[in-house]
């Protein structure tokens, strides 16, 4: 198959002009992924940042949680948990497919009591009645991949939140 070339009079310069556009074009779309790649790291594809942030919230408002989606393995994080308190005291449970696969380091305000049950862990808050108490629960993720979980206080339904841990 023969080259499109084209010579300069007295230069020895080969042109393929056709190939020069095909890298042209290979080039532009090269800089735009890797523009879009550095726009998503900025705003926290690969880890803090707009788009790592999300909260769950329960439908009548008395629960709800802000957390990171994307985290990375071995790396220290946290979890706000906001709960309208009913009395002067007040059960939080995690389910055991995120207590199983972090390590917990440490729970502000520290929990009265927690109690291991079937498929969770129950911490007991002594609070204010008729208050929000804000509890942040500091962890470290212990493997990668999707890591699930849910969180419930008292009798309310379970808030199932989701994140992924970059190795």
């Amino acid at each position: 198959m023969e080259q499109e070339q084209t010579g300069h009079p007295g230069l020895e310069i080969d042109e393929n002009l056709k190939q020069e556009r095909a890298e042209w074009i290979l080039q532009r779309i090269a800089w735009t992924l890797c523009t879009v790649l550095m726009a998503g790291i900025f705003f926290g594809l690969l880890g803090r940042g707009p788009l790592s942030e999300a909260q769950v919230r329960s439908e009548d408002g008395a629960i709800q949680v802000e957390y990171d989606r994307f985290l990375r393995n071995h790396s220290p994080d946290s979890m706000k948990i906001t709960i309208e308190t009913p009395s002067d005291t007040v059960r939080l449970s995690l389910g055991s497919e995120f207590t199983e696969n972090v390590q917990i380091e440490s729970i502000l305000p520290p929990p009265r009591e927690a109690i291991g049950g079937e498929g969770m862990i129950t911490y007991i808050f002594n609070t204010q009645p008729k208050a929000r108490m804000q509890a942040t629960i500091y962890f470290t993720p212990q493997k990668t991949g999707r890591l699930e979980g849910w969180v419930a206080a008292d009798a309310k339904p379970r808030l199932v939140f989701s994140q992924f841990v970059y190795p």
